[in-house]
């Protein structure tokens, strides 16, 4: 079944009015990258850190705007010193699979996992909310703001729930799993962007506007919603902003900061929240790093995303050893092993950052052998 994308008019009638007057937002951009104009389908290659730098922004009706991931996939994210007008489309889908490879996330967003071939069993979906195979024929969905679905009922095999309504940080959704029991990978999990204008972002035009949804996949193992974030002194307009699922993956996580919505009639598919916090990042931002797997060392501010592969006849049990910055608190955190095939490792710890600066930790994992494994470690 398909989602409902809900009306914004519900919740507006719960936000306490803000008076109309004179208010400055500064939105970061340096303006560097000049005007964009778009009028047909265009497709933008992603700089290193994901930054696009404009004056100003318009997408007409005939236009699309798709994006190239960069090394690090990180999310979107587009500044603009003047207005920004989306009459248009933004597009951050996840992929179908392609057969047993598995759909790919949008921008910031991770990819399913790969179905079983040569014996070999299905694989997680990538990302927090990756979705489970299983052996008796049944992959399951991706999860982010809410769990999937499997066959219209919840599933053990759906990923779990992560993330942060205000989207400080921003994250992009969740792959499905890969089939054991079938030549089929994992739906790709819709990628991630932050708008931020110092003037006003509008969306004119009815069906069209900021689609971040997941995958969807006939065998159900579809990929979850991504995230779409809106920071400007106006939102306003008619359009629609979908961070949906695949039809059985979980939604994804919509948040406005602006204030004032009084204009806003948008079509909000996803787990939404409205509020007015004119921040496109917070002022020191946490950050947990990969330093060492086994005996390789990682480069600090390394992909996200660290793949590696220790062959056969080689030790399983090996450290992993993470380093925790400028969090001030205790921080619990999910090792994450995912191979390529077979079922993903899960080791929880914390680290303890209370005080400034750096805090690392050894955490030791038993690693699968001889397959590809992508690592990450995330706050939980």
């Amino acid at each position: 079944m398909n989602k409902p994308i809900l009306s914004f008019a519900a919740l507006l009638a719960a936000v306490t009015a803000v008076a109309q007057g004179a208010f400055t937002f500064d939105a970061g951009s340096t303006g560097a990258l000049g005007d964009l104009l778009v009028t047909n389908a265009v497709t933008i290659t992603l700089p290193p850190d994901g930054v696009l730098h404009y004056k100003r922004v318009e997408i007409t009706p005939d236009g699309s705007v798709s994006f190239v991931k960069n090394a690090l996939n990180t999310p979107v994210t587009l500044l603009a010193q003047e207005e920004v007008i989306i009459a248009g489309d933004i597009l951050l889908d996840g992929s179908a699979p392609s057969g047993g490879d598995p759909g790919r996330g949008g921008p910031g967003g991770f990819d399913g996992g790969r179905g079983a071939i040569g014996g070999q069993p299905g694989g997680n979906g990538k990302g927090p909310g990756g979705g489970r195979p299983a052996n008796d024929n049944d992959a399951g969905p991706g999860a982010y703001a809410t769990r999937g679905a499997l066959g219209g009922t919840r599933n053990e095999t759906g990923g779990d729930v992560y993330g942060d309504p205000l989207l400080l940080p921003i994250i992009g959704g969740s792959g499905g799993a890969g089939y054991d029991n079938g030549f089929s990978g994992g739906g790709g999990g819709g990628g991630a962007i932050l708008i931020a204008s110092s003037a006003r972002i509008s969306l004119p035009t009815t069906g069209r506007g900021i689609f971040a949804r997941g995958a969807q996949v006939p065998a159900y193992n579809d990929g979850s919603g991504g995230a779409i974030r809106l920071v400007a002194p106006i939102v306003e307009g008619i359009g629609t902003l979908n961070a949906n699922g695949g039809n059985e993956g979980g939604a994804g996580r919509v948040r406005l900061d602006t204030p004032n919505a009084g204009e806003a009639k948008l079509n909000i598919g996803g787990v939404w929240t409205i509020g007015a916090l004119m921040l496109t990042k917070l002022p020191v931002e946490p950050k947990l790093n990969l330093l060492k797997l086994g005996d390789k060392d990682i480069p600090q501010d390394a992909a996200g995303t660290v793949n590696v592969i220790f062959p056969n006849g080689t030790p399983a049990e090996r450290v992993v050893r993470v380093q925790a910055k400028d969090f001030g608190s205790v921080v619990p955190i999910r090792v994450a092993l995912t191979p390529d095939y077979g079922a993903r490792v899960i080791v929880d710890a914390e680290i303890d950052n209370t005080a400034a600066g750096v805090a690392t930790k050894d955490i030791p994992v038993t690693f699968p052998l001889n397959v590809v494994v992508a690592v990450n470690v995330w706050t939980r």
